[in-house]
C-alpha cells in the first residue's frame, strides 16, 4: 500500500470519528427530552450508543465493523449511519438498475396536522400508500419502488406534515406508452382515491437525471436536532416502531441479488463479499460527549 492510500485511510477514519463525536454531542438535547418524559431505558441507551466503535481498512476504505449502536429512532448517531449505510447500498443498485431502466421521483403530500392526530395520520397515509400500489396503472407502470417517510414540522402553526417520497424505477417505454405512462394529474387523483380525501392532495412527479443524488431524497426522515417539546414529542410517537423506508420490485430484487444488509437495524458498514475470513480493526473508545479517550489497536475478528 502506497503512502497516499494509508494517508487517505487514516483520513477517512478521523472524518467517521469526527462525525461520530458532533451526533454524541447533539444527543445531549434528546436524552434530556427523554429523561423529562420518564424514558429513562431509552435515554441511557442513546447516551451510551457509540461509546465503542472498531474501524478496519478493506482495500484502503475505512469500514466500521464494530460498534454498540443503540439502533434507537431519536438517536442522532443511528440516524447519521442509517443515513450513510443507506446512500452507500443505494450506488451500487442504481448502478445495476440503471443500464435497463430510468428514475422518476414522486412525492405524496396531506395536509398538515397537530400532534394529537398525527400518529392516526401516519397510519392512515401508509395504509393509503398500499392503496395507491394496487392500481391498475401504478403495478403496470411502476417495476420499482423505494418509499421513505418525511415529517417536517411548523414551530409557527405547531403542526407536522408528513409525506412520502418515492423513487421509482420504469421501463424505458414508459414515457411514450399511454398504457404505462401516469402523469401527475393521474397520481394526484389516484392518492386522493386511496387517502379518501375530500380535497385534492399536492402531488409532486419529475423524472431523475442525477442518479447518484436522488437516492438521499428517499431517505429524509432522519431525525434533526431540535429542542421544541412539541416537535420532539411527534417525532418520539411518529419514528417509534416503524418500518420507515421500504423496498419493492427491481429495488428489493437487486439489493437481494448484491446481499445487502437491513440498513435500519444493522448500521455497520457491510464489506465485499472476497473480505478475508479474518480481519482485525483499531477500536476507539468515547466517552458521553463525544470525546475520543483511548483507541486500542489490532483487534482480530471472525466473520
Amino acid at each position: 500500500m502506497n503512502n497516499y492510500s494509508i494517508n487517505d485511510f487514516e483520513s477517512q477514519v478521523k472524518k467517521i470519528l469526527q462525525k461520530a463525536k458532533i451526533k454524541k454531542v447533539l444527543n445531549a438535547d434528546v436524552v434530556a427530552w427523554l429523561m423529562s418524559q420518564g424514558e429513562f431505558e431509552r435515554a441511557y441507551r442513546i447516551n451510551d450508543c457509540a461509546t465503542n466503535i472498531g474501524i478496519t481498512n478493506i482495500g484502503g476504505v475505512a469500514k466500521i465493523v464494530k460498534a454498540n449502536f443503540c439502533r434507537e429512532r431519536l438517536c442522532n448517531v443511528c440516524a447519521w449511519r442509517r443515513q450513510s449505510k443507506f446512500m452507500s447500498q443505494m450506488f451500487p443498485v442504481m448502478q445495476i438498475l440503471s443500464q435497463k431502466y430510468e428514475f422518476i421521483f414522486v412525492t405524496l403530500t396531506v395536509k398538515s396536522v397537530p400532534l394529537e392526530r398525527l400518529k392516526s395520520e401516519i397510519n392512515t397515509i401508509l395504509a393509503a400508500y398500499d392503496r395507491f400500489l394496487k392500481h391498475r396503472r401504478v403495478k403496470r407502470g411502476w417495476v420499482g419502488k423505494v418509499r421513505g417517510l418525511e415529517m417536517k414540522y411548523n414551530s409557527r402553526t405547531k403542526e407536522f406534515n408528513p409525506h412520502i417520497h418515492i423513487l421509482v424505477a420504469v421501463e424505458p417505454d414508459y414515457f411514450k406508452n399511454d398504457e404505462k405512462y401516469i402523469s401527475q394529474r393521474m397520481v394526484r387523483e389516484y392518492w386522493q382515491e386511496s387517502l379518501d380525501a375530500d380535497y385534492l392532495p399536492r402531488c409532486e412527479v419529475k423524472k431523475v437525471y442525477d442518479t447518484d443524488g436522488v437516492a438521499i431524497e428517499t431517505l429524509k426522515y432522519s431525525f434533526k436536532q431540535m429542542t421544541d417539546n412539541t416537535a420532539m414529542s411527534g417525532f418520539y410517537e411518529a419514528l417509534k416502531s416503524r418500518r420507515l423506508v421500504s423496498f419493492s420490485g427491481v429495488f428489493a430484487e437487486t439489493r437481494k441479488l448484491l446481499k445487502l444488509s437491513d440498513f435500519e437495524n444493522v448500521l455497520e458498514d457491510d464489506l465485499p463479499q472476497d473480505t478475508p475470513k479474518q480481519i482485525f480493526y483499531t477500536l476507539y473508545t468515547f466517552d458521553a460527549t463525544g470525546g475520543i479517550f483511548s483507541y486500542y489497536k489490532q483487534f482480530e475478528m471472525a466473520l
